[in-house]
């Protein structure tokens, strides 16, 4: 399994160097995954295996439960608890069977739950369901990454340099602040101009 492993490492890398060309790093993918897809179920009798999945599972739902509060939040309701830890478990188990990758790990982030809160945002705006919306966004979005990994353009990505995953780190970060000094000012701001009720809050 190690000799099957470093040359999907190997072919990764070579991949990822290539020009761009239709599928064929999704036909990489693939084929480095086939030769070890059997071992991946049947390497489960191994405690060190059966550990690192454990570890896996609850780093995986501490952050769903964390952030599927401030969705339930931002979207009233609309999404929550039930709705991320489904949407997790069914991506995981698609992703296990079907996935081309060794390892996907998959789990709401930061930049999810903004694009939530910011959809459920326009839809509101909009006049439009916030449901049907979301669904019409996601398929999108689905449609624009199937293209993106069937033309194979994370070849392209020895031309992105650092300052773009900093500065999109500085976005994020932002709004996170943003979001954190709203909420304190919301707690602390009351209509009778009694902020204790927001002091015990916090």
């Amino acid at each position: 399994m190690t000799d099957a492993f470093s040359s999907m490492m190997h072919s990764t890398k070579s991949t990822s160097s290539s020009k761009s060309q239709w599928f064929v790093g999704m036909k990489s993918d693939l084929d480095t995954r086939r030769a070890v897809y059997w071992s991946d179920w049947t390497d489960i009798s191994s405690w060190k295996i059966l550990s690192s999945s454990i570890f896996i599972f609850f780093t995986s739902i501490t952050p769903a439960v964390t952030f599927s509060l401030y969705m339930t939040k931002s979207t009233e309701g609309n999404l929550g608890a039930m709705e991320i830890l489904l949407s997790t478990a069914l991506t995981g188990a698609l992703f296990s069977i079907f996935g081309g990758q060794p390892m996907v790990i998959l789990g709401v982030t930061g930049p999810v739950t903004i694009l939530m809160a910011s959809i459920y945002t326009l839809s509101q705006q909009w006049g439009l369901p916030f449901m049907p919306f979301l669904a019409w966004a996601q398929l999108w979005a689905s449609v624009m990454h199937f293209l993106l990994a069937s033309g194979n353009y994370c070849a392209l990505l020895r031309y992105v340099t650092q300052f773009s995953c900093e500065t999109f780190g500085m976005l994020i970060a932002w709004i996170y602040l943003y979001t954190g000094c709203h909420g304190i000012i919301d707690m602390l701001s009351t209509k009778n101009g009694d902020a204790s009720a927001g002091s015990q809050s916090l």
